[in-house]
């Protein structure tokens, strides 16, 4: 579950986007940070991280497919996208409309699963997003996120 509250132009959101994890399918090789020996809860901590960098700030398409199972469900803008393959669109198209969109993780939080991230995204707004036109301006939105580590959450 990913929640967004933000400021963008008049264009006031509160969106909730549900996100499954595919962690239980990736092995620690893929985060470059796992170590031997690290705990469950560390190496889903990872993964998080990872999956931040490569999907979002990155606006690696491909990456998806590393981090989200094909079924997943994101609620996005007022949409339902179902599958990975909807995600990716909206990966591209994002960094189409701000192209030095950037993710800085400030907090994982991780007991057991799911893992909590909070995240600060800022970019610059140079193409058309949502229906909007772009502005020129820097945007800087809070966000937070729960990941579903497990595998068996469906959306």
């Amino acid at each position: 579950m990913y929640s967004e509250r933000s400021d963008f132009e008049g264009f006031r959101t509160n969106r909730v986007y549900a996100l499954l994890a595919k962690s239980a399918h990736l092995s620690c090789a893929t985060t470059d940070k796992c170590e031997v020996g690290m705990s469950e809860i560390e190496r889903n901590k990872q993964i998080v991280l990872a999956q931040h960098r490569a999907v979002w700030s990155s606006s690696d398409p491909d990456a998806v497919d590393r981090y989200y199972a094909p079924e997943v469900i994101c609620h996005f803008g007022g949409q339902e996208l179902k599958g990975s393959a909807q995600l990716k669109v909206i990966v591209v198209r994002r960094r189409a409309a701000f192209p030095d969109w950037n993710e800085e993780v400030e907090l994982l939080i991780a007991e057991s699963d799911p893992v909590a991230s909070r995240v600060t995204s800022t970019a610059t707004h140079t193409g058309p997003f949502l229906g909007m036109k772009p502005t020129g301006k820097r945007i800087n939105i809070s966000e937070m996120f729960l990941f579903p580590c497990s595998g068996s959450a469906t959306d």
